[in-house]
């Protein structure tokens, strides 16, 4: 409510592969698309136990360039 420009998403996954299965969903598509529709840029972030990693994670998980 303090920041009414922000959107935080939050979802946890125990097993890496099937969150991948959900980046390369059609629903997260849609969010992909919602997100370009953006005033500003906006700022993504997944955090994972050893990493934190940004928007080029997602092109490596759905189009299968190799996820580090």
């Amino acid at each position: 409510m303090e920041q009414p420009d922000v959107l935080c998403y939050f979802e946890e996954w125990e097993v890496e592969e099937e969150f991948i299965d959900q980046l390369r969903a059609e629903r997260f598509s849609h969010f992909l698309e919602l997100m370009e529709c953006a005033s500003e840029r906006p700022f993504l972030e997944f955090r994972f136990v050893t990493a934190r990693r940004g928007l080029d994670y997602i092109e490596s998980a759905r189009f299968g360039k190799g996820v580090d």
